[in-house]
């Protein structure tokens, strides 16, 4: 989560959403920057039920002036982001025993059938984007939300708050495997996380009218 009174904005970091990229290009303009993940990664409902308020409470905010972004990620491929991520060697059980995130044992189709069964084993539990910017299961009007491939277009809203020119810094990148999502991975997280793709599909609809 970064605040900027400057800039009149809170953006949510929402996982695997290039958040850690965002920090760097953005902490300059901060006026809060939470670095720890229990706070980094506070959702829309945490925002609410906590942020909101402190910001009301110190007087000198206009929180009507105020925006509230995060990113989305399209959900197949945050979840085989999420696979990729933990594949890395520094949470594996050569460096970390007993570590139970790592992925590097198993296929994309074993951590996508395992991210769907009843009882997710702990590498497979990454939560989901739709928890992340829902209040009791409800989008808020007052959070804009753009989807990850268009990054560029948050980048130049926040410029323009900002009155700076802000370019990307590139961080945290998941390492490269050989592996990728096949059309019927696709299909079948289209089919069991509706509630995802409907939000991303009309995030992207958005996003490309306002392009055009």
């Amino acid at each position: 989560m970064i605040i900027s009174l400057k800039g009149s904005f809170v953006l949510l970091s929402n996982r695997k959403c290039a958040s850690t990229s965002l920090v760097h290009t953005l902490e300059p303009y901060a006026t809060l920057l939470a670095k720890e993940p229990v706070l980094r990664h506070t959702n829309f409902s945490g925002y609410k039920k906590y942020v909101e308020p402190w910001l009301a409470g110190l007087g000198r905010v206009r929180l009507d002036r105020f925006r509230v972004y995060c990113l989305f990620r399209e959900p197949t491929e945050w979840l085989f982001s999420w696979y990729a991520f933990r594949q890395r060697k520094d949470v594996s059980p050569e460096v970390i025993k007993g570590h139970g995130e790592y992925t590097g044992h198993i296929t994309w189709r074993d951590f996508l059938e395992a991210y769907f069964s009843p009882t997710r084993p702990s590498y497979a539990r990454v939560g989901r984007q739709i928890d992340f910017v829902t209040v009791n299961g409800i989008v808020g009007d007052d959070l804009k939300i753009f989807p990850y491939e268009h990054i560029h277009r948050l980048v130049r809203e926040l410029s323009h708050r900002l009155e700076v020119e802000l370019v990307l810094a590139t961080h945290n990148i998941s390492p490269k495997i050989s592996e990728e999502v096949r059309a019927t991975d696709y299909q079948r997280c289209r089919s069991l996380l509706k509630e995802e793709y409907a939000l991303y599909d009309s995030t992207v609809q958005r996003a490309t009218l306002d392009d055009s």
